[in-house]
């Protein structure tokens, strides 16, 4: 049977969100950069807002490491990340096509 492992590293977050522990499921006070976790041991791995916790790029290639560590061969992650409300992000193609039009 499935067993789901949420990891958070503020006790306070756990503990006003997580019904509990049982026999499927577990939370952890963990730090996302150092899961305490066997290599190979989840099949899945679902992050939401986590990057926004690291500095880009050296936290975030570090992270990354960490699930790919965590992960069994043919595992999946799914990272959701929210945007900023306002904050405009490059579109390096649209970009390049506007250059090569001003020539």
């Amino acid at each position: 049977g499935a067993h789901l492992i949420a990891c958070d590293n503020d006790a306070a977050m756990i503990a006003g969100n997580w019904p509990g522990n049982d026999a499927r499921r577990q939370a952890l006070r963990a730090d996302w950069l150092r899961l305490p976790l066997a290599a190979g041991c989840a099949d899945g791995v679902i992050g939401d807002g986590s990057l926004s916790m690291f500095d880009y790029p050296r936290q975030y290639a570090e992270f990354f490491s960490g699930l790919a560590c965590v992960l069994a061969p043919g595992g999946r992650a799914v990272i959701r990340q929210r945007q900023p409300r306002g904050l405009r992000t490059r579109d390096p193609g649209r970009e390049h096509q506007r250059a090569c039009e001003q020539q």
